[in-house]
């Protein structure tokens, strides 16, 4: 387990950098409808990710497992990159309702972190100063 974020606001400008903020984009990537992430979109989802430091596993790339902080819950998240807007779809009911949940912030940190860091296929904890 490697803890990770100390600069927690970087990763995630990262995450949002080159999106426009139209919040009402979504795209079908086969049967999987994906949200777009924004600045906009996310920033309740981003304090919600700092407050619970949910654990994140690393399945293959823009794939993860992110473990709920308050429950037992585990979901599956996915990325997607189309015409340089990002895109992510998490397994929780937030995520059907078309809403960026924390496990999305969570996973997509994550995926941003692995990038910059290649070998890292070991699992990861949100930790913010």
């Amino acid at each position: 387990m490697i803890e990770i974020l100390n600069d927690f606001s970087l990763i995630v400008r990262e995450l949002l950098s080159h999106s426009n903020n139209d919040p009402t984009h979504t795209y079908t990537k086969g049967a999987i409808s994906m949200i777009k992430l924004t600045t906009d979109n996310t920033q309740r989802a981003i304090e919600r990710c700092r407050e619970l430091k949910p654990r994140v596993k690393f399945i293959k790339d823009r794939l993860h497992v992110v473990y709920s902080a308050d429950t037992s819950n585990v979901y599956h998240v996915q990325f997607d990159i189309q015409n340089g807007e990002k895109f992510g779809v998490c397994e929780c009911k937030s995520s059907k309702k078309s809403l960026v949940c924390y496990h999305l912030i969570a996973g997509a940190t994550a995926n941003i972190y692995r990038l910059y860091n290649v070998d890292t296929h070991v699992s990861l904890v949100l930790v913010t100063s």
